[in-house]
């Protein structure tokens, strides 16, 4: 993959964080396919973005949350597990 390429879904996973549709599951299925091709650097920030988000949420339970709706919350901790298997192969 190039740098380019790796830029692109860290750009389509900022996109796709929060959203309510099926956005989601479509990039977290496509990402999964290619996580060993993703740089570590944007695999970080994934595991951090979506961790922070997570944490957002627990301390705003009165609105929608960062991670989006229940069922785009169980796909982004679904993908964190896969991108933290990733990197820690990477170790």
């Amino acid at each position: 993959m190039t740098t380019a390429e790796s830029e692109i879904y860290f750009y389509a996973f900022r996109y796709c964080l929060g959203r309510m549709t099926y956005a989601v599951t479509d990039f977290c299925r496509q990402a999964t396919k290619v996580i060993a091709e993703i740089k570590t650097h944007d695999l970080e920030l994934m595991d951090k973005e979506i961790t922070e988000a997570e944490e957002w949420d627990k301390e705003n339970s009165d609105f929608h949350g960062r991670l989006g709706m229940d069922c785009d919350r169980a796909e982004w901790l679904k993908f964190r597990e896969v991108v933290r298997k990733e990197l820690e192969k990477r170790k």
